[in-house]
């Protein structure tokens, strides 16, 4: 177990401890391999859990800088940023 010191908002110390390597199983980007905060939200389908149907998202994991954001404060990935592309067009033209 290593131990770390961590400088907390009001100015004061913690000691942090855990096991050593903690971060190896962290997200990492799909396209790369950077740490991966975001996970993409591109619905991919929905799931009928009895009392409520949910939706399924891609959950690609993603770095700041390779996720697309897009409206609604979602983000995606590269390869559902093409397809929410051909969405997008064909939605445009039903509408004209």
């Amino acid at each position: 177990m290593t131990c770390r010191i961590v400088k907390l908002p009001g100015g004061g110390t913690a000691i942090a401890c855990g096991p050593r390597g903690a971060n190896r199983n962290a997200p990492r980007c799909h396209r790369c391999n950077a740490p991966a905060p975001y996970l993409c939200d591109f619905v991919t389908g929905t799931e009928d859990r009895g009392v409520a149907v949910v939706k399924k998202t891609c959950d690609r994991p993603m770095c700041a800088g390779c996720r697309v954001p897009i409206m609604g404060g979602k983000d995606i990935c590269h390869p559902h940023y093409q397809e929410f592309g051909a969405i997008a067009e064909r939605v445009a033209k039903e509408a004209t």
